[in-house]
């Protein structure tokens, strides 16, 4: 047991470190699932409604692919369905920061080394850092389940729906201690974790699709297969449990067998000469960011695509729910394929507000590797370094939003006949959402400049920002307090709005956090 000395002190030491940031998702995450719960209890008051809606989702292949099943014509397996999503990828984005931070990270800055030459085990700092997201994974699902019980949903759907958010995050938290060993840098680890979450909910769409074998490759599905506000399938937890501790047992084995710093995957050799292009640091500051705008690229076209697809039959669906009809037709259009399209986008941008935040913390690696001391020890200003990674940020949200606008757009186009014509529409009105998103960044870059050991208030601000877009949904009478958020300010091109100027607006709001996050990075002492 001497490979495991000292981990109760370690994991003392992480909740004294990361308390404020722990805390904060304890308490924010728990509430997402109490707000659709609200939101659907405003929109679909009754069982008849509930029914109604239930039977016209689950008569729908595309909408079965996006979201699955509803289990049971009640409000928390409307919960249930529309919830699962949000929490692989929120519970995947806090354990991903969190287990890379507390394990490649600290190798990076050399303190897991000079923890390592006191007298604690091999396994402490990794057994500590799993312990911590233990906790923190169950205080969040416990929180789940007392809130919806309170809400007065059944007990046993509600503790399902809590214990299944608590083994998602030891799942996520898990694959993460694994692709930590695989590889040498955080932002690898991130980048590939953000791929695997990706595949899940892919596989997830072929095999709700499709009804075949390939559900049983998704977490996703194993959440559905659970049956929370149904017959409760309990045995699917053990498919939980069993991964969980299989990934976890791969990650102390490679972490016996390879050497500190470095990790099994190989990697790619150097070339003897480099590219003329890579004679400035704008070059370098690409090259830094080019593979996770590649891997965001592939994933929102992918994404793109199978809204397009959907945008046509979902149309359908709506036209025959008088209900939910009704509510989007308040927003001001007859289209129903541009109601649906304009709903994805603002679920989608909240997701590309979290590429927003890693790319904006890419300068923070960069810092905490000590590898900015030997480019700005060269001709390279601070303001300069700075400059170049907002523009590649900037660069790299546009780029993902227009892959995925004219994607959508073409494949929407194909079903209706249409697709040159829809390229160009929907490619607009995915682009109004470049400023607000730019917002964003510029937010987490003036936290980083200003504290970079305080950079996970960007993603509460983030998780903030999705409460809002409840808090827009449950209660109307709180439009000052929703008009924080960048996103409420951006205009919905396809339903008629023109507040162009809103657009201004925040392109002027995003540069001067990001002139303001300048200075003060140009001002204060490196990590």
């Amino acid at each position: 047991m001497k490979n495991f000395t000292g981990t109760t002190a370690l994991m003392r030491f992480v909740f004294k470190r990361d308390k404020i940031a722990l805390l904060c998702w304890v308490l924010i995450l728990p509430m997402l699932p109490i707000g659709t719960a609200s939101a659907f209890a405003k929109l679909y008051p009754d069982a008849a409604a509930i029914q109604a809606f239930a039977a016209s989702v689950n008569m729908n292949p595309a909408e079965i692919a996006m979201l699955g099943h509803i289990l049971s014509p009640t409000l928390g397996a409307l919960v249930v369905w529309r919830w699962t999503a949000q929490s692989v990828i929120f519970l995947g984005i806090f354990n991903l920061f969190f287990v890379t931070k507390h394990s490649r990270n600290e190798e990076e800055t050399g303190r897991y080394e000079l923890l390592s030459s006191t007298s604690i085990g091999r396994y402490a700092i990794l057994s500590a850092t799993l312990g911590v997201a233990f906790i923190a994974n169950f205080l969040i699902g416990a929180s789940i389940s007392l809130y919806l019980i309170q809400y007065g949903l059944p007990t046993e759907g509600s503790l399902a729906v809590g214990f299944s958010a608590f083994l998602t995050g030891i799942l996520m938290a898990a694959c993460t201690a694994l692709v930590a060993q695989l590889t040498r840098q955080a932002s690898s680890a991130r980048g590939i974790m953000g791929v695997i979450i990706t595949v899940i909910y892919l596989l997830k769409a072929v095999g709700e699709g499709g009804d075949n074998w390939l559900v049983w490759l998704s977490p996703m599905c194993w959440l559905h297969k659970i049956r929370p506000y149904a017959d409760e399938n309990w045995s699917i937890t053990l498919l939980f449990i069993v991964f969980s501790a299989i990934l976890i047992g791969f990650s102390y084995y490679f972490l016996s067998k390879r050497d500190l710093g470095t990790g099994f995957l190989q990697e790619r050799e150097s070339k003897t000469t480099t590219s003329p292009f890579l004679n400035n640091s704008l070059a370098l500051t690409w090259r830094l960011n080019k593979n996770s705008i590649l891997w965001w690229t592939i994933g929102f076209a992918g994404a793109g695509a199978m809204v397009g697809f959907m945008m046509d039959t979902l149309s359908d669906q709506i036209g025959t729910n008088a209900e939910f009809k009704a509510f989007l037709l308040k927003m001001g259009s007859t289209n129903m394929g541009d109601l649906m399209f304009t709903l994805v986008m603002a679920m989608f941008s909240q997701v590309l507000a979290a590429y927003a935040i890693m790319a904006s913390g890419k300068m923070q690696d960069e810092e905490m590797g000590n590898r900015s001391d030997m480019v700005l020890a060269l001709a390279v200003s601070r303001t300069r370094w700075a400059i170049n990674h907002l523009l590649v940020i900037f660069a790299g949200i546009c780029i993902v939003l227009c892959a995925m606008g004219a994607i959508t757009g073409f494949c929407y186009g194909l079903t209706i006949d249409a697709a040159g014509e829809q390229t160009l529409r929907i490619l607009g009105a995915t682009l109004v959402f470049l400023p607000a998103l730019c917002v964003v960044a510029a937010f987490a870059f003036l936290v980083f400049a200003l504290s970079p050991k305080h950079f996970y208030l960007s993603w509460i601000f983030l998780v903030f920002l999705v409460l809002l877009g409840f808090l827009q949904e449950l209660v109307p009478d709180a439009k000052d307090l929703v008009k924080i958020s960048p996103f409420t300010h951006v205009p919905q091109v396809l339903l008629g709005g023109k507040e162009w100027i809103n657009l201004l607006w925040l392109s002027l709001i995003s540069l001067v956090l990001a002139g303001i996050g300048v200075f003060y990075y140009k001002k204060r002492d490196l990590v």
